[in-house]
């Protein structure tokens, strides 16, 4: 039975770690995300325009959505 507790609390600690490094992450996703929306709308930062701005005479959809 010990070795049973044992395994579970490794397991235990092993969730807690990945937990803490999906956290991480997550926070690092949310950072970067924000500084890439704040830039897609600077003009000062070239080559981060939004799709439709960057397609030279438009994305080639009419207003109704329909190509052209």
């Amino acid at each position: 039975m010990e070795e049973h507790d044992e395994k579970t609390d490794e397991l235990e600690r092993d969730a807690d770690r990945l937990e803490e490094q999906s956290e991480e992450v997550r926070g690092h996703v949310e950072e970067v995300r924000s500084d890439f929306e704040g830039k897609l709308g600077d003009t000062q930062s070239p080559g981060l325009l939004d799709e439709e701005a960057a397609a030279p005479g438009g994305l080639g959809e009419s207003e109704d959505g329909e190509d052209e």
